[in-house]
């Protein structure tokens, strides 16, 4: 890894006069810090941990398995199976957790969003309303959006752009402007 060197630039109305010691920032935990920051890191290798090991977790173990897994070859079918702990970190009323769940899957696995939308679909019992779904669609414009400006990059008439990714003119000179 490269060095990072920790420098500021300050531009304040005044001379600058607090500390330039970044552990001070921790206040009352400095030395907790210090402790933490100058020993070895803590591993924990997902790869050597059975997957029966996070069922008596649920929270943490369905982020766990998922990070665990997005690189599977075959991640839906990974995806079919999570389902059922999904659904019981569904009825704990954890919305927003299923939905970082989610985000998480469409931007790091291969998975297609229709397949994604589809085993969502089929699999809990209320998809998390309306939320999921416009994450995934949210996804689907952000990846036509980028297929439209590497086009525009590519110097592609807008008129085809626009056929292609059903974007209007308005919103591709947009994005050119971007």
């Amino acid at each position: 890894m490269p060095v990072v060197y920790p420098m500021v630039f300050y531009n304040g109305p005044k001379p600058y006069k607090y500390s330039t010691d970044l552990f001070d920032l921790f206040e009352e935990d400095k030395d907790l810090a210090l402790k933490i920051f100058w020993k070895p890191f803590d591993l924990i290798d997902l790869t050597q941990i059975p997957d029966e090991k996070f069922k008596d977790h649920l929270m943490f173990g369905v982020a766990a398995k998922v990070m665990k897994h997005i690189y599977d070859k075959d991640f839906l079918l990974f995806l079919k199976i999570l389902i059922q702990e999904l659904r019981r970190v569904e009825y704990t009323d954890k919305e927003r957790y299923i939905c970082a769940i989610f985000s998480y899957i469409l931007a790091a696995s291969e998975v297609s969003i229709e397949a994604f939308t589809e085993t969502v679909r089929a699999g809990l019992v209320d998809p998390s309303g309306e939320k999921i779904m416009t994450l995934a669609e949210q996804f689907r414009q952000e990846g036509v959006k980028t297929v439209a400006k590497n086009l525009i990059k590519k110097g592609r008439p807008l008129e085809e752009i626009a056929q292609v990714t059903n974007l209007s003119k308005r919103e591709l000179k947009k994005l050119r402007n971007t």
